[in-house]
């Protein structure tokens, strides 16, 4: 995704609001969830919402969870063992789809302004974890 995309879109159907989301299809769970891919994407502060389909025998699905039907493939679950660890160190924020949208629905309320100094400041408190940008 591009910088400063937005994860979320509001959309509205008859009177029912609701979000769509972007998602990337994870086809290569080897490499993309390698220990060093994982830095990178903390590294660069990014976002992923992954999404596979598991039974799908492509020939482009190269890193797939499976070995075989009942085995998972050895490089992926270390894979997996290193990012729960990660998650359960709170070097990565695993939320749910309602904690993402929860947390990110808070932008809406954000009211920037520009103080006397030429500096944007967040003008509202609504306990938005932000950096300050000089």
């Amino acid at each position: 995704m591009a910088n400063y995309t937005p994860l979320l879109f509001k959309h509205k159907i008859l009177d029912k609001e609701f979000y769509v989301f972007q998602t990337l299809e994870m086809v290569d769970f080897k490499k993309a969830l390698q220990k060093e891919n994982i830095l990178k994407l903390i590294d660069e502060k990014g976002v992923f919402i992954a999404h596979t389909y598991f039974a799908v025998p492509m020939k482009f699905h190269t890193g797939r969870i499976f070995k075989k039907p009942n085995q998972v493939d050895d490089e992926v679950a270390q894979n997996f063992a290193n990012l729960g660890e990660m998650i359960a160190k709170n070097e990565i924020w695993n939320p749910t789809l309602v904690e993402l949208v929860d947390y990110l629905s808070k932008f809406e309320r954000t009211v920037l302004d520009v103080d006397s100094e030429g500096k944007i400041v967040v003008s509202n408190s609504i306990n938005l974890i932000h950096r300050i940008v000089n």
